[in-house]
């Protein structure tokens, strides 16, 4: 106790000039306010420091949800023309692809992995466990991440046969239907019932997203029944029925939606080619709030969050499971897209902010970890972690950009770390087992 104690003052005297912030036009506090406020920065970081020091130990085993590293756009080059006539990039892999630099920097994050856990040179083949949904991207990522945890001796990675993986495309698959008019209330409901408002309240990241642009094409204004000249602002936010494969689905579609996808592109064109950027960093993360906010309706809206992500949680539930346990696996890797892990972090009430990404950003090769520890009496425990590469790193250019890691709040684990059984406990609960395969 006495050493806490002594470790607490040591905190005040340190922190005591810094715990306080004035923001221009407030008055700054004095006295006894600015003293008390100084013990309030120290009692709470007390936690947070042992917490770091705890953390930091070499874990049992990572479960890790991550998404593909950067690739060339989906959209077809008529697409990207009609959204500006600006000259895009061209990319040198075909549409939806991983990238030359996307793997090298996917397996950046496979030696950050492997150095987490303190992993041989050459692991034991039990030892990684890495499966990837069926799209080139995906497997091309996850090869590269087998590459960076061993380049001696890669791991193998493991994909399903066929075109779709119902793993991560449950309601694609058809085992998971989705009634279009439940979705469209929920997505109204998430944008509080107004999807104007919803959209004006994103009009910063739209203005920059239209600048980085150019002007609005008349096509594309005429094809939104807006009169030119327009702008993203201008065209009306909607939500639209959508057939993928057979089985209903449901979009966005308007300005908010293609804000959405312009600035995902911009960003990937930003990242693959950082000498030609013209916007930096706090700009681009700017313009990805109109993702972010478009993902809110599309991906973190709990009804469809339940249909799309109920596989991929009950498949992490089986993970943790068996993590740190004989015989399973240290490492244990699924990689697929934003949307699985938005779908994920919506059944589980996440929330996370890595480096200089907005909140809830999903990054290439970004992921969801769960670090899982021993505690005390034996019983296990878990800490959510949220691994990227800081977007102004990626930039900067070359290849070893090192992963931020940012703690991840949960429903079930309120500050980021709790006991295994109580985080399983609450993916039994979220996930639907009728979207289950």
């Amino acid at each position: 106790m006495l050493h806490k104690a002594g470790a607490l003052l040591r905190l005040f005297l340190c922190l005591s000039p810094y715990c306080l912030h004035v923001d221009d036009g407030e008055v700054a506090m004095r006295g006894w306010q600015r003293c008390l406020l100084a013990c309030a920065c120290v009692f709470g970081a007390w936690p947070v420091a042992a917490e770091v020091a705890r953390v930091d130990d070499a874990p049992l085993a990572l479960v890790v949800l991550s998404r593909h590293g950067v690739r060339a756009p989906t959209q077809h080059a008529d697409t990207l023309a009609q959204w500006s006539a600006r000259p895009w990039p061209a990319w040198t892999v075909g549409r939806g692809e991983l990238s030359a630099r996307g793997a090298a920097l996917a397996e950046t994050m496979g030696r950050a992995y492997g150095a987490r856990l303190g992993l041989a040179a050459c692991p034991q083949s039990d030892e990684i466990s890495l499966y990837a949904d069926v799209d080139e991207r995906t497997r091309a990522t996850a090869a590269a991440l087998a590459r960076g945890l061993s380049a001696a001796c890669p791991p193998r990675v493991v994909s399903a046969s066929g075109k779709l993986d119902a793993l991560f495309h449950p309601v694609k698959a058809g085992v998971c239907a989705l009634d279009a008019g439940k979705a469209r209330t929920a997505m109204l409901a998430a944008a509080g019932g107004d999807l104007a408002r919803y959209a004006d309240r994103q009009a910063a990241s739209l203005t920059l997203i239209q600048q980085a642009l150019g002007p609005t094409p008349d096509a594309l204004c005429a094809s939104e029944g807006v009169r030119a000249p327009c702008a993203l602002t201008r065209l009306p936010t909607r939500i639209v029925p959508r057939r993928a494969d057979g089985h209903a689905n449901i979009a966005l579609a308007g300005g908010l939606a293609l804000a959405s996808d312009a600035a995902e592109v911009l960003m990937l064109d930003a990242v693959e080619w950082p000498e030609g950027q013209r916007a930096g960093a706090a700009a681009l993360s700017r313009m990805l709030d109109a993702h972010v906010a478009a993902f809110a309706l599309t991906q973190w809206t709990p009804y469809l969050a339940q249909r799309r992500g109920s596989a991929l949680l009950a498949r992490l539930a089986a993970e943790l499971v068996r993590a740190g346990t004989p015989g399973s696996p240290r490492l244990s890797v699924l990689v697929g897209h934003d949307t699985n892990l938005a779908n994920v972090g919506a059944l589980l009430g996440a929330r996370w902010q890595v480096a200089d990404w907005p909140v809830r950003a999903t990054p290439p090769a970004g992921a969801l970890v769960f670090a899982v520890y021993r505690g005390e009496g034996g019983a296990r425990e878990v800490r959510a972690e949220y691994w990227a590469q800081p977007l102004s790193g990626l930039l900067a250019g070359g290849n070893e950009v090192a992963p931020a890691r940012a703690r991840v709040t949960l429903n079930a684990c309120p500050d980021g770390a709790c006991a295994l059984d109580t985080l399983l406990g609450a993916m039994r609960r979220a996930a639907d087992p009728a979207c289950v395969p």
